[in-house]
């Protein structure tokens, strides 16, 4: 979906700024509720096989129908067939797809999403894995055999040069969000392993303490999220409308079946 106003620079942020916040990783109700009522901005959930975070179709839709109105809801995906994508999309709702694979810039546009740039921990420079395509996008820390929640941060110094709607992952814990936030002052921020337990499980004080360092590195009070009522002044999210809240979808608790295409695959599709 595209970006319908370009988004605030650096220097506009830091007036008036807090970030977009995204929880990602979420596989049990009581966390999807935490994150959602701390003021999360983006709920993410995870739907690639051997990631200890995947959720089948069944398992989404059980917790979508969790989710209050407020958050938006991404579902990371890594190579999947045109059928998946129309079954997350048309039965499930999800607001974006976060893309991890080998997807084109022509399949991100199509199916309303956003690519993952890969930053290798050692990297001295970004301006040969940002694409002047790329209006919304998330920067994350590369590991070798691992797709996400890495626990692993990049050079923040690289992004010095990024304007434009990014979202910073890789390593982000309560104890040094804040310098990121207070430094560089990022348009959105993701956070999984960060804020959990175990893989998939969320701490709850994990949770509360990294967005009480993000309002603290803001200049605000964290009782401001006592309430879930998250300030939302550093620039509105790209456009996703046409999506329901997902609270409000009777179907969430019809059984879910995938959709068939009805253009024959070519076979690394078939495979991925």
């Amino acid at each position: 979906m595209p970006i319908t106003s370009p988004p605030p620079t650096r220097d506009e942020r830091s007036r008036t700024y807090r970030p977009r916040i995204k929880i990602c990783g979420l596989t049990r109700e009581q966390d999807v509720r935490a994150a959602a009522e701390l003021g999360a901005d983006l709920l993410g959930f995870i739907h690639v096989p051997g990631s200890p975070r995947h959720l089948d179709l069944h398992r989404l839709a059980e917790l979508l129908a969790t989710v209050p109105p407020g958050p938006e809801t991404v579902v990371v995906v890594r190579n999947e067939p045109d059928a998946t994508l129309k079954t997350l999309r048309n039965h499930l709702n999800f607001h974006w797809f976060q893309f991890h694979g080998d997807e084109s810039p022509e399949k991100v546009a199509q199916w309303g999403g956003y690519k993952v740039v890969h930053v290798p921990a050692d990297a001295t420079s970004l301006d040969a894995t940002i694409a002047p395509r790329d209006p919304f996008f998330l920067l994350d820390t590369s590991v070798k055999g691992q797709s996400g929640g890495t626990g692993k941060t990049f050079d923040w110094g690289l992004l010095a040069r990024v304007e434009g709607a990014c979202l910073v992952a890789g390593g982000l814990r309560p104890d040094n969000v804040g310098r990121l936030v207070e430094t560089w002052h990022p348009w959105g921020i993701d956070v999984s392993s960060g804020v959990e337990s175990a893989p998939g499980r969320k701490d709850p004080d994990a949770l509360r303490r990294f967005f009480a360092e993000i309002d603290r590195a803001c200049g605000r009070p964290a009782t401001s999220r006592a309430t879930g009522q998250a300030p939302h002044d550093s620039g509105t999210l790209p456009s996703a409308t046409g999506r329901e809240d997902h609270s409000s979808r009777s179907r969430r608790h019809q059984p879910i079946q995938p959709e068939r295409d009805s253009a024959p695959k070519n076979q690394n599709q078939e495979n991925s």
